[in-house]
């Protein structure tokens, strides 16, 4: 059990070095240390994973280094230097630690639907940061909520923003999207007298009706123009001049604005205008942090786009202010990247963010993925390969020359008899966890090996599960599925004896899912990046 002061110290600790380590890049090391003090420390047994610190930014994993999720002190640091190298940190404001948590079960009603938690704290901040490579400036509203142990050390840690924001400027799409701060159209209508206690029951009033209309507009189906929910009833648990804020980008998103809503008519076409193009499916809501004025609503939705019948799943922030018993601000926070790629069809930022000086990298089919560097025929290249997360397992990865986009070696396809050995044969770079240095519960904070190599070449990539090439070949060579024994996966899905495609792509960076068959799919089993390092385009 931590206790309230407990929380907000952990909360402050790591903000304090969080923004430390962001600012003053000079002496990284030393801040990195001081931050992964803050955190559960890596258990001294490597297969226990449920005793590592996990550590999630919102975004598409690969669309920039440091978007997704990372595990353990070498995932934070590998985060972090991913932020680094791409961004300077203008300016990281924190405004609100809310040490007060629920778990919301609305199934005890008619009782109270929230269940005290004393190991939550949820932090409201501004960050601002300049895309190094571009130029271009963003700024974010973020939420970030943690999970503190007893011993005020933090074992999970979530950032929730919109990730459309930082992609926008990482990729240099001008101009950027407004993303007003609602804070300054709200911060002098706030009451600082609020308790805690009224804001519950002004969030039980408006959630309550909201649930209620939210369960009718499920009723009517994507096709169905005409008929639309009631809103009304919502408009009286609220404040006439009511301030609302949604995340997104107005070209796409109706709902969103380049400028703070206010009103409550604002309220009801807000409404009006997410219902008319997304209807929802699945509303669940898990669990509240509340504060004085303040609550916050961590939400999971379930909805469809109504122009392309897509489904899109996407995790909400919805954040109230109370005033006189009734809700004086909403503010929907989303990575609406998710909600815009649902409502036009398509990902708006399909080409992930790399550095101009190692383009070009990846390119994906079907059914596998290779490293093209054709385009470098005039010289030879210098290839890095950068590992950001391992598994429990001392995996073992090989980057290797293949003749040509199918993954031919020496004449042999994938899935040939042979075709193992000619691939390890061919290896140009690798990296095994199980070398000194690299396991044993200790912290590899930035695993590189580099490579030089004629350009020209296409190469792919595999890996070898708890084993080596060495151990592959002796104990399993034919690649079945057993136990205690080492399989290979390769880029190519049909060297794979089942049938399974481990590897996923963002950018640079591959996500590798090593259980045969694919097990839970995560695809967070290890992540690695193949950057070019040096090299001349022809």
């Amino acid at each position: 059990m931590a206790t309230e002061q407990i929380l907000t110290q952990a909360a402050e600790s790591f903000f304090e070095a969080y923004e430390n380590v962001l600012t003053d890049t000079d002496d990284i090391s030393d801040t990195l240390d001081l931050l992964l003090d803050t955190l559960v420390a890596d258990p001294t047994d490597p297969y226990d994973a449920t005793a590592e610190v996990w550590f999630k930014y919102s975004g598409k994993p690969g669309a920039t280094p440091f978007f997704g999720e990372f595990r353990g002190e070498q995932g934070v640091s590998n985060a972090i230097l991913g932020l680094t190298r791409t961004t300077d940190t203008d300016r990281l404001t924190v405004k609100e630690v809310i040490p007060t948590s629920f778990r919301v079960d609305f199934s005890l009603l008619p009782g109270s639907p929230l269940i005290p938690q004393d190991n939550r704290v949820a932090v409201l901040f501004e960050e601002v940061h300049t895309v190094k490579e571009t130029g271009l400036q963003y700024r974010l509203d973020t939420t970030a909520l943690l999970t503190v142990e007893e011993s005020g050390d933090i074992s999970d840690i979530r950032f929730y923003y919109d990730s459309y924001v930082p992609l926008q400027a990482f990729v240099g799409e001008i101009p950027l999207i407004v993303n007003p701060d609602i804070d300054l159209v709200l911060d002098p209508r706030r009451d600082p007298t609020t308790t805690t206690e009224e804001t519950i029951n002004a969030g039980f009033g408006f959630f309550g009706t909201f649930a209620g209309i939210d369960a009718a507009a499920k009723e009517i189906s994507p096709d169905d123009s005409v008929t639309k929910p009631d809103f009304a009833p919502l408009l009286d648990t609220v404040t006439e001049d009511v301030v609302l804020k949604f995340s997104g980008d107005p070209q796409y998103l109706p709902f969103a604005d380049d400028e703070i809503r206010v009103g409550k008519p604002a309220l009801e076409q807000t409404f009006l205008e997410q219902f008319t193009d997304s209807r929802p499916r699945v509303f669940d809501m898990q669990e509240w942090f509340v504060n004085g004025d303040r609550l916050l609503a961590n939400t999971f939705e379930q909805r469809t786009a109504v122009q392309t019948r897509e489904g899109y799943d996407v995790q909400v922030e919805i954040l109230l202010t109370a005033k006189d018993g009734l809700v004086s601000s909403v503010e929907g926070l989303f990575d609406s990247t998710t909600t815009t790629t649902a409502f036009i069809g398509s990902d708006p930022f399909p080409t992930s963010y790399i550095p101009n000086d190692q383009k070009p990298v990846v390119r994906e089919q079907a059914d596998s993925e290779f490293l093209n560097l054709t385009a470098y025929t005039d010289s030879e290249v210098e290839i890095e390969l950068q590992v950001f997360s391992e598994a429990a397992y001392d995996n073992s990865i090989g980057i290797f020359v293949v003749d040509d986009i199918t993954g031919i070696v020496s004449g042999l396809r994938p899935g040939d008899e042979g075709y193992y050995e000619a691939a390890f044969a061919n290896t140009v770079l690798s990296f095994n966890r199980g070398e000194p240095g690299a396991s044993g519960g200790e912290t590899v904070t930035r695993q590189t090996l580099t490579s030089t190599l004629d350009g020209g070449v296409i190469l792919a990539a595999y890996v070898i599960t708890d084993g080596t090439v060495e151990s592959f070949l002796a104990e399993n060579p034919d690649n079945a599925r057993q136990a205690g024994s080492p399989n290979a996966f390769f880029t190519f899905q049909a060297a794979n004896t089942d049938g399974f495609d481990h590897f996923q792509i963002g950018g640079n960076t591959f996500q590798v899912e090593d259980l045969w068959g694919g097990g839970d799919r995560d695809f967070n089993d290890m992540t690695f990046a193949v950057n070019v390092t040096s090299g001349v385009i022809a």
